[in-house]
């Protein structure tokens, strides 16, 4: 995740909102069924969005598609 003059620029290749306890971490794995099979992603970046006092409103983690080994 890089932040430039005009917001944040991610590469991953989806974004997952959490509510405010999930505490996600890079390295995480997400696991998402579909009727024809499921998908495995690895989060790459994730970060706590805060709202008034510092308190933590909910998560953001961009996550990347992990390969078949």
């Amino acid at each position: 995740m890089q932040e430039n003059a005009q917001g944040l620029t991610v590469s991953s290749e989806v974004i997952y909102y959490f509510q405010d306890n999930a505490n996600v971490k890079s390295g995480d794995r997400i696991y998402e069924d579909y009727p024809n099979g499921q998908e495995v992603f690895l989060v790459d970046f994730s970060a706590p969005i805060r709202g008034r006092g510092g308190k933590i409103v909910y998560w953001i983690a961009g996550a990347t598609r992990e390969s078949k080994s």
